[in-house]
């Protein structure tokens, strides 16, 4: 044990030094304390920065995964946050096995084979907070006491460790992952500098200006069809630009041509470390969203979340997106009458008793994933 508490130290500096992946080490902590995943995750201070995480067993999109969708729902994350004296934190303390059983992050890690977790935060640095965490499968159980001492052990280096990466900079290349994440966003994304030039966009907000269609680039800047509305657009990107706060943000409108309904612009402040993203320094978020845009919601979720069996979430996703019962049950290969003998499943699994509120409730989960 001591020999392999050693190496895996060794490990954990090595990556702090950039000597070693931190992928390296954090698989060498999972060897040391058998658990089933260690992950040290990033969770934003305020705007301008994004969430990231880095893992040992979990692969980069997993983790990206996480990031995205659920870190900022996770109440252990939350609870590590709220409580960063605490040195240790661990399942039974912030949750009781029924509530574990209908969490979604939980359910998460439960499709990856994993169940409980012990945890701590670590010593933040300029933009995250930082969270330390080993995951336990529900074979192994909830966590004991000599598991409990030998986290504490190896905490207190991943602190320091991650202390002296913040100091010398071998934590930057995740941060700059931002971008891939920013790529996987549905929504149009524009990051300007001070001056209002663009200096990044998503693959979305390269598709929505091609398009021609309410909002291009001119000059390098955005440039709404209507002069008014570009007044207002122009308005807002030199107010963000100028403050650093959440309240200089603002919404606009961009009228679209082709009498669809219009997008709507979020223009907010934008604080990125000069080696995120680009060498130039961005100063301005524009996120921009197509209220046209059909929600429609993974029917895996609602399999997940209402235990729905497959047909009737592709049936009730179906609906929701806009079919009415005949031709969802023509569009799925089933008798109609068979269609409403899952609707009724449906109604009785969601606790709804007409299929306007059980769109109205899987319309509130589609805008999740907006």
């Amino acid at each position: 044990m001591l020999v392999g508490l050693g190496a895996t130290i060794e490990s954990i500096y090595a990556a702090a030094a950039g000597e070693r992946s931190w992928q390296d080490a954090l698989h060498s902590i999972e060897e040391l304390t058998g658990s089933a995943g260690a992950v040290i995750g990033f969770v934003p201070h305020g705007p301008g920065y994004l969430p990231f995480n880095i893992a040992g067993r979990f692969t980069a999109e997993q983790c990206a995964t996480y990031s995205e969708n659920y870190q900022s729902i996770c109440r252990r994350t939350r609870y590590m946050i709220d409580h960063p004296t605490d040195e240790v934190v661990y399942d039974s303390l912030l949750i009781t096995e029924q509530e574990i059983n209908r969490d979604p992050v939980y359910d998460w890690f439960g499709q990856h084979g994993l169940r409980y977790f012990v945890g701590a935060a670590l010593p933040s640095t300029l933009s995250h907070f930082v969270v330390f965490t080993l995951q336990r499968s529900a074979e192994q159980g909830h966590v004991q006491v000599d598991d409990l001492r030998l986290f504490g052990e190896v905490k207190a280096h991943l602190g320091r460790a991650v202390t002296l990466a913040e100091r010398l900079g071998t934590l930057r290349r995740f941060e700059r992952f931002s971008a891939t994440l920013l790529e996987a966003l549905p929504q149009a994304l524009f990051a300007l500098d001070a001056s209002g030039q663009i200096r990044f966009a998503n693959a979305a907000a390269t598709d929505l200006v091609r398009a021609c269609d309410g909002l291009s680039i001119v000059s390098g800047r955005l440039q709404a069809t209507l002069a008014g509305e570009q007044s207002a657009l122009d308005t807002l990107i030199v107010e963000s630009a100028m403050q650093t706060t959440r309240t200089a943000s603002g919404w606009t409108r961009i009228s679209r041509a082709n009498g669809k309904p219009p997008y709507a612009a979020l223009v907010a402040p934008l604080r990125v470390d000069e080696n995120e993203l680009a060498s130039a320094a961005v100063r301005v978020m524009v996120v921009v969203h197509d209220l046209a845009r059909r929600l429609t919601v993974d029917p895996q979720m609602l399999a997940k979340i209402y235990a729905l069996t497959d047909t009737e979430a592709r049936l009730a996703s179906a609906i929701a997106g806009g079919h009415g019962l005949e031709s969802a049950s023509i569009l799925l290969g089933m008798q109609i009458a068979t269609a409403r003998s899952h609707l009724k499943s449906i109604f009785a699994k969601l606790d709804v008793n007409r299929q306007q509120d059980m769109v109205r409730l899987i319309t509130i989960l589609a805008a999740m994933n907006l």
